[in-house]
């Protein structure tokens, strides 16, 4: 059987790398730098084009 129950008293911390890097993703969406669905969309069938390309 499978535990449902959910431990809310656990709290994750960062490692100070972890965090820095999360601090940078959240000052590039609050400075507007992120793509729309759309867009990323577009860009992962693109990588994925280049990428199946060599096999």
């Amino acid at each position: 059987m499978i535990s449902s129950e959910i431990d809310f008293e656990t709290v994750y911390e960062f490692s100070p790398s972890k965090l820095q890097l999360v601090n940078g993703g959240i000052k590039d969406a609050d400075s507007g730098r992120y793509y729309s669905q759309e867009e990323t969309e577009k860009l992962v069938a693109k990588w994925l084009q280049v990428k199946s390309d060599g096999l």
